[in-house]
């Protein structure tokens, strides 16, 4: 697989996807729900219900790759937000999701008026 880094966008579809579908159906996937260009340098990421197991897909020049990761004891993090069906994220933060880290729940923002 090409590093994180050398993709333009890194996409994640939030709904559950049945794993069972190889690169065609999630390639429909990108393009009847995301509306997006396969042909493009992104990297397109998809976790199953359990959250044990993602693949993720992307075009390379002369073909499709497919690339898997499953976990035998633990979850990836996923985005919740019922807002939004997709969510860009950064090569770095790609890195620590399949790491293990949720980056999707940041530190909330505190207001203070004075500091004594």
């Amino acid at each position: 697989m090409k590093q994180a880094s050398d993709f333009s966008k890194i996409l994640l579809w939030r709904e559950p996807v049945d794993m069972r579908k190889q690169i065609n159906g999630l390639a429909e996937i990108v393009e009847s729900e995301l509306q997006e260009n396969l042909f493009e340098n992104t990297l397109f990421l998809f976790c199953n219900k359990k959250r044990d197991l993602v693949k993720a897909i992307y075009f390379d020049k002369a073909g499709f790759c497919l690339w898997i990761k499953k976990l035998d004891s633990d979850r990836f993090p996923w985005f919740r937000k019922a807002d939004q069906a997709e969510l860009t994220i950064s090569a770095r933060d790609f890195e620590l999701v399949v790491d293990g880290v949720d980056v999707f729940k940041r530190h909330r923002k505190l207001n203070f008026t004075s500091y004594s």
